[in-house]
């Protein structure tokens, strides 16, 4: 608007001058608006900040492992049953993962066994352990994402003192924490330990970790010269 100049009307006076500069003034801004638009769109499209696009990740394919009969070979000490994988089977009764373990204490075949995400508790995990001092064969075990509390799990780790085979032992993710007494005892066993080489499971405690990280390299390297002799 027109500055006003006193005690008399507008300057220029006439509302029809002032409709024509209120009009201009709205015919400005609605361009310098339409150009922020502009601008806030060509930034957006040149951006280096964007948006991930949604990915959609299929379903794991469900696990064709017929337990039955998967116990059975091992009961039967099947020399073409090296491998046995009952991960994310939800429904396996607990008295059968139980047998699967006891089975497991006199079979001389089987290399690799792997029970994530099994829905596994502490009477599996005692189960396991008492295999763990028995079986001379087994040399991959995972058990990863179950319900093992910590005192499964001490004594799966304080079982790992009879053991001398197994090269490859998995056990993070359980719902619940396992506690610092439990990474004690396993930096305690790995140090201890000589065929471990590849330990799945995320430290809480700086110690624990670093101690364990010493006894793998330890432990790979050892292997390393072995090969070389």
């Amino acid at each position: 608007m027109v500055p006003h100049t006193g005690s008399g009307g507008w300057e220029g006076g006439g509302k029809g001058e002032l409709l024509s500069l209120s009009v201009t003034q709205f015919g400005r801004l609605h361009r310098e608006e339409e150009e922020k638009q502009q601008v806030c769109l060509l930034l957006a499209k040149h951006s280096v900040v964007k948006a991930d696009p949604f990915k959609i990740f299929p379903d794991e394919p469900p696990n064709p492992t017929n337990v039955e009969e998967t116990l059975e070979r091992i009961h039967n000490n099947d020399s073409s049953l090296t491998e046995v994988n009952l991960n994310n089977i939800k429904d396996i009764p607990i008295p059968t993962l139980k047998e699967i373990f006891e089975a497991m204490k006199g079979n001389s075949q089987v290399e690799f066994l792997s029970i994530a995400a099994t829905r596994s508790n502490d009477p599996v995990a005692y189960a396991c352990a008492e295999m763990l001092q028995e079986n001379t064969s087994l040399q991959s075990l995972n058990i990863e994402s179950n319900f093992i509390t910590s005192d499964g799990m001490m004594a799966i780790i304080k079982a790992m003192a009879s053991n001398a085979t197994l090269v490859e032992l998995k056990i993070d993710n359980q719902r619940q924490k396992l506690g610092d007494s439990v990474e004690m005892e396993i930096a305690s066993m790995l140090e201890n330990n000589s065929s471990i080489l590849k330990f799945g499971y995320h430290f809480t405690q700086q110690g624990p970790r670093a101690r364990a990280a010493m006894a793998i390299t330890r432990n790979n390297d050892m292997s390393e010269n072995r090969s070389e002799i």
